[in-house]
């Protein structure tokens, strides 16, 4: 898939105000019908956090199978009760165990998914929530945007 690259001028486009052009909505449907197609991925990420001189690597595996399984195990996160942190969602739950309270299983929620998961890019968000993430109309993330083709 090369989507990163595209993606990342999209995003950075995104971060203006205004109305995408006709280019745009082109490439941003382009971009949804390849996330759409997506019937599963496993993808490895490694964040690094910098507070100070000192740095933090977190490692991620994201397994996701369309439409709304998704499975992250992330190890090196501080403050866990456990070596590592694990949310999985069938997109009408989601169950989070590591959290310095223990596990929990919740309703799914998107926006409270994704900030337990402050790790992940826009590409692996934009596998299970591409509609969203991709999107010019007024509740879509790239609603202002000004980024033109």
């Amino acid at each position: 898939m090369r989507l990163p690259g595209v993606l990342a001028m999209v995003v950075l486009g995104g971060l203006a105000h205004g109305q995408a052009d006709a280019g745009t909505e082109a490439l941003l449907e382009k971009m949804r019908k390849a996330y759409a197609s997506i019937a599963s991925a496993r993808i490895n990420t490694t964040c690094r956090f910098f507070h100070g001189r000192k740095s933090l690597d977190a490692v991620s595996v994201v397994e996701f199978a369309n439409p709304m399984f998704v499975r992250v195990q992330t190890k090196g996160v501080p403050g866990l009760t456990k070596p590592s942190f694990l949310a999985v969602t069938d997109g009408k739950q989601a169950y989070l165990d590591g959290l310095p309270d223990g596990s929990v299983t919740l309703p799914y929620d998107s926006d409270k998914f994704s900030r337990y998961l402050p790790q992940l890019n826009l590409e692996v968000l934009c596998l299970w929530d591409w509609k969203r993430q991709l999107s010019t109309a007024p509740k879509g993330f790239m609603f202002r945007s000004t980024f033109k083709t």
